[in-house]
């Protein structure tokens, strides 16, 4: 009877105490059924670690459909259920580099989970190495190694994180514990990711990180990149203000309106007269004396925009989906790409039925602008069936070589080419036109967001393939004065 009891207390209640060369004492210890792992003064696992993955877990948007998440440190399981009840069907690596604490975790869960991930057992490091080798990529990584309550070394070298920055798919998350050593870690990582949320969890401070130019307001931008509103040739009209900062004027008798598109402060030149002048930053900027935030906008209302860099494998950036229509589109015999005159592609575009009739025709205006004024740096483009002799597709584009940028200014596909890889074939096309030409960046306008009409997301979804950084700009200043000369 004495012996049954036990059995049964010690099925419910029990601790015991395991040496491990790398942690030290490990006391694992089961309370009421449920399992805790503490090593160095910390939980592993047990119920504080799985409340602190599931508050961390939620972070990630539900729209990104998540195939493969790595975890660095095991620790005792307690992050494994979460994630696995999170993200069913992904595949999940661990790290670990104590094979006494994979065994413990392998022990406790073995009731809890159908399929245990799949385990590298080595230094963190190494592992990274290897997986950038293989050309791995993981939708989330999840970072918790320590050695007790201090973090590991590798949390504090530039190379380990730059490796985290390599494997890390394009719009993946980074999941980050710090414990309670933000200040000294988030330095360095702030080099390589975008933070895009902090989070606290009783004793413990996290972030989540993404790779710059994801959409989070702020991000810094690469340096050889500058916008289009500081080319001349999109300016058109005499610029004013100063290199770095350029800008238009419309005046109207003794009023104006000025804006400038430009992180760096505008100059403003004295004009005789009442002026509105409006300055959007492209990144966050603090606030400055003498201007006002524009109150009837909120910051996130504001537009996103996607951008590509024409580097010379520019290609390696797309999505799997995106590559594979490339190749598709490269074999292809039923179509033929064929630059056209304006004549040729307003009389296809106006045709296709795309948008209403007034933002076609309005479309075709701004066109035959560029046209009037740069038609040189103007590349229009037209896919023909050959079967049928019919234009089924085409692409618009400006270039403002000054800056390094193309911008893309109409695009339009037939109903029977929509399943075709003639929209891709389109925009390589233009990534390796414009390559002739030295432009770095491509503009690929508006990229839906959040508070975006939904008629936007088809396409956007679509423009989200190639790779794009995407600046999402905050709200504009704005300040009024009254000069008399």
């Amino acid at each position: 009877m004495l012996n049954q009891l036990k059995k049964i207390w010690q099925t419910y209640f029990f601790t015991e105490h395991i040496f491990s060369p790398q942690n030290g004492l490990i006391k694992v210890r089961k309370f009421f059924g449920a399992y805790e792992v503490i090593a160095g003064g910390c939980f592993q696992s047990g119920w504080y670690v799985t409340a602190l993955w599931r508050k961390m877990l939620k972070r990630i948007h539900p729209e990104h459909k998540i195939k493969t998440v790595l975890m660095l440190g095991l620790g005792g399981g307690g992050g494994i259920a979460e994630v696995r009840k999170k993200f069913p069907l992904a595949h999940i690596i661990a790290i670990e580099h104590d094979p006494i604490m994979a065994n413990i975790a392998k022990r406790i869960m073995a009731d809890k989970l159908k399929y245990f991930p799949e385990l590298i057992m080595t230094d963190a490091k190494i592992a990274l190495e290897a997986l950038v080798s293989q050309k791995r990529k993981f939708d989330v990584i999840i970072s918790d190694i320590f050695n007790g309550t201090k973090p590991s070394p590798l949390m504090y070298s530039a190379d380990f994180i730059s490796l985290l920055s390599e494997i890390l798919e394009i719009n993946g998350y980074l999941l980050v514990n710090f414990y309670k050593n933000e200040k000294t870690i988030a330095p360095i990582l702030g080099k390589y990711f975008s933070c895009w949320e902090r989070v606290k969890y009783q004793f413990n401070r996290m972030r989540v990180y993404r790779h710059f130019g994801r959409g989070k307001i702020g991000d810094s931008l690469p340096k050889d990149f500058n916008n289009k509103e500081q080319s001349k040739i999109y300016l058109q009209a005499k610029p004013i203000g100063k290199a770095g900062c350029l800008g238009q004027r419309y005046s109207f008798s003794f009023f104006a309106i000025e804006w400038y598109i430009c992180d760096q402060e505008p100059t403003i030149i004295p004009w005789k007269g009442l002026r509105l002048i409006i300055w959007r930053p492209i990144t966050k900027v603090k606030n400055r004396k003498g201007w006002w935030r524009n109150f009837l906008c909120k910051e996130e209302q504001e537009l996103q925009l996607g951008f590509a860099e024409n580097s010379q494998n520019y290609w390696h950036t797309w999505s799997t989906h995106a590559k594979r229509h490339r190749e598709k589109w490269k074999n292809n015999q039923q179509y033929v790409l064929r630059k056209a005159t304006i004549t040729e592609f307003e009389k296809a575009y106006l045709a296709s039925g795309k948008l209403d009739f007034l933002l076609r025709t309005g479309f075709m205006r701004v066109l035959y602008f560029h046209h009037k004024k740069h038609a040189e740096n103007l590349d229009l483009y037209l896919v023909k069936n050959k079967q049928t002799e019919k234009d089924i597709a085409g692409l618009a584009t400006v270039n403002y070589p000054d800056v390094f940028q193309s911008r893309h200014t109409i695009s339009f596909i037939y109903e029977e080419a929509q399943k075709t890889s003639v929209g891709y074939g389109l925009i390589d096309n233009w990534f390796l036109q414009t390559q002739k030409l030295g432009i770095k960046w491509l503009d690929f306008g508006v990229v839906w967001k959040k508070g975006n009409p939904n008629s936007w997301k088809s396409y956007s979804k679509f423009k989200q393939q190639f790779g794009l950084r995407l600046i999402k700009y905050p709200r504009s200043y704005f300040k009024i004065t009254v000069d008399f000369l």
